[in-house]
């Protein structure tokens, strides 16, 4: 468990509270619906009892009382939209990236708040302020502050490649850890120990999951889609789609690839191509460790992501108490150390990163190196949802030998395409 730190060591880490508190009343009372999810880990209670810890030293501070309102996440989701049309959304609300398509027009633009405070947004990994940034009345508006993220990243079992005698990809030549070496290690690594044609160990697992299965596209320089936010065009049916979709296929006929998540939590599974989760090391109970993702064909390697974190009601009467706690939450060293700690997920302040290290695996920094890659881009956003599972439907036939790569690949387009066309009429 990472060290609190208190006191004046922690004086030169915090961005501290500006004059804008002269245009906050002492008295204000603010509401803040709260994603507290039971059951999910760092969410429910714990959520809820920091959030209340850092409320009552707000309190303490500012004058400024916080009322939580704790929802579920999908009731949190929902309501939004709901809420604001009746004039009862919260002072502030938690609020996951891939929803920000849908709050451009009930959440406050910042921008005006950061710049009058000098807010210092370098502070910041830079890609996690991508996805909140809406477009409202035909300008970009920045609707929400990130706190913390969660990534796709690979990951191998130490084990396996022991046994096995084979170098580990940080034990190899940057450039040679790519896909040529990725598939010899899924033949070398899949083994049937007991002989009844069924592997004991797959070399390697991935989901079919259109959002786990496209960062092999994404890598091969052949994006299944236009852009990650509002795409307008589905690009499926490109020669390099359907050389990745068939490289996938082939392996996954050789018998080397499982596409369930047990096989890999259970050490039964050599590599995860991205199902290695920030906080991996409190699901796993082998020895593992993350690695980088291989380069593929365009020479391309980086991640996608969600970010959560806090918008401020557009149509809220305290929007100053708002974003002022808003800021203490997101932008204290100190105060974002203890959430993550919470949710056990990696910080978006920079500052906070070394905390959140401290609990993890020898190799956690790779989840954050993997930010910084120049196609590492958030979960797409689009207005036709469903040209994501058809997408994966289509694939998935693939996979499973039921059609060829390019039959998979035109009908995806086809299919897609239409759905994405249609919703762009309307």
């Amino acid at each position: 468990m990472a060290r609190r730190r208190h006191g004046l060591a922690m004086v030169s880490c915090v961005i501290l509270l500006v004059c804008s508190l002269s245009l906050v009343t002492a008295a204000s009372t603010i509401t803040h619906l709260v994603d507290a999810t039971a059951g999910d880990p760092g969410r429910g209670g714990p959520k809820l009892e920091i959030l209340q810890t850092l409320a009552d030293e707000f309190k303490a501070e500012t004058g400024i009382e916080v009322e939580l309102i704790a929802g579920g996440f999908g009731e949190v989701r929902s309501k939004i939209p709901i809420l604001a049309a009746t004039d009862t959304l919260a002072d502030v609300v938690d609020i996951v990236s891939q929803f920000t398509f849908d709050y451009g027009g009930f959440l406050e633009d910042l921008t005006p708040h950061i710049e009058r405070d000098n807010v210092d947004l370098s502070v910041l990994v830079p890609v996690l302020l991508e996805p909140f940034k809406a477009q409202v009345d035909g300008r970009e508006a920045l609707i929400g502050m990130p706190l913390f993220f969660y990534s796709h990243n690979m990951g191998i079992n130490l084990r396996s490649f022991n046994e096995a005698g084979l170098a580990t990809p940080a034990e190899m030549g940057d450039r040679d850890w790519n896909w040529a070496t990725l598939r010899e290690y899924a033949q070398k690594l899949t083994l049937d120990g007991d002989g009844d044609g069924r592997p004991n160990q797959y070399g390697l697992q991935f989901r079919t999951w259109i959002h786990r299965l496209s960062l092999w596209f994404r890598h091969a320089g052949a994006p299944l889609w236009d852009r990650q936010y509002d795409p307008t065009e589905v690009t499926t049916n490109t020669p390099g789609a359907i050389d990745t979709l068939t490289f996938l296929h082939d392996m996954t006929s050789q018998g080397w690839v499982t596409n369930s998540t047990d096989p890999w939590f259970g050490g039964q599974a050599a590599m995860s191509f991205a199902d290695a989760w920030p906080q991996m090391h409190t699901f796993v109970e082998f020895d593992a460790d993350f690695v980088r993702f291989p380069y593929g064909p365009a020479g391309l390697r980086g991640t996608e992501f969600q970010a959560e974190g806090f918008g401020v009601n557009k149509a809220s009467t305290n929007k100053e108490a708002a974003w002022e706690w808003v800021k203490f939450m997101a932008l204290r060293t100190e105060n974002v150390e203890r959430l993550t700690i919470t949710f056990g997920l990696p910080p978006a302040l920079r500052e906070a990163i070394a905390a959140y290290r401290e609990d993890g695996l020898p190799s956690q920094h790779i989840v954050f190196e993997n930010m910084f890659e120049p196609d590492t881009t958030f979960r797409p956003m689009s207005r036709e949802t469903s040209i994501f599972t058809t997408i994966e439907r289509e694939f998935v036939q693939a996979l499973r030998g039921n059609v060829s790569p390019q039959q998979a690949a035109v009908r995806a387009q086809e299919t897609a395409g239409a759905a994405l066309r249609q919703a762009w009429l309307r």
